[in-house]
């Protein structure tokens, strides 16, 4: 019997909104799933709002699935509710419905872009990546210190002030969290969060830090993303 086709994936990147970071899991779909990168502009305004706009004439008028890396939950969100056509189902890696840094405020987005440089290497090593990995917290860093400061200090701007859990409540799709057991930036509490709201979420820890679709993406492409599209075709 042969499987079952599976839907696109249109993957949506994190804060740097390049999708450098998904080429090792396009890799692990290749011949799987066909995969669609899409980015975020790099002028002009940067809220979910604003970005959602951007990105709804580019997506599929056939059957796909959103991928969204962190940064990126409360886009796919709101492209799922307003797309002419809707996705088949969510992926929503160690991301978030309402702001997951409360307690920073504006003063979070106002600070860091004066805070990336090569003195935060190890911070962003320790928060984002696995101990030791010198030559991915050196990728990360180089891709983010490449942003406008002000078009990073505007999406940091809506991270922070984000709250998408009305459009996901309303959601009636099928919806997998992957959550890193490792993830030092988005606690476990906003998977939780994304599990009471949405109507068919299904949570899946893995063990990664908070860059879930990075490490071990063999395993993760094999054991929770394939049999979950395999599941919404």
């Amino acid at each position: 019997m042969p499987a079952p086709a599976l839907s696109k994936c249109v993957l949506l990147p994190g804060l740097d909104g390049s999708g450098i970071f998904f080429a090792e899991l396009t890799e692990a779909l290749h011949g799987k799933a066909e995969t669609l990168v899409l980015t975020y502009p790099e002028h002009g305004p940067q809220s979910y709002t604003a970005l959602a706009d951007h990105l709804r004439r580019q997506m599929p008028d056939e059957d796909y699935v959103i991928v969204a890396e962190s940064f990126a939950g409360p886009l796919a969100i709101l492209l799922a509710a307003q797309a002419p056509v809707k996705p088949k189902s969510l992926i929503l890696a160690a991301s978030f419905a309402r702001n997951p840094f409360p307690l920073f405020g504006g003063m979070f987005g106002n600070a860091l872009p004066g805070l990336i440089n090569d003195k935060a290497l190890p911070v962003m090593e320790a928060v984002l990546l696995r101990p030791g990995d010198h030559e991915m917290t050196w990728k990360v860093f180089q891709t983010v210190s490449r942003l406008d400061p002000n078009v990073l200090r505007d999406r940091i701007k809506a991270v922070t002030t984000c709250d998408v859990t009305k459009p996901l409540a309303q959601l009636d799709l099928p919806i997998l969290y992957l959550q890193g057991t490792e993830d030092k930036l988005v606690s476990a509490a906003h998977g939780a969060l994304v599990a009471r709201t949405g109507k068919h979420v299904t949570l899946a820890r893995v063990a990664t830090p908070h860059f879930v679709l990075q490490y071990d993406v063999d395993a993760t492409v094999r054991d929770h993303i394939l049999p979950f599209l395999e599941a919404c075709a």
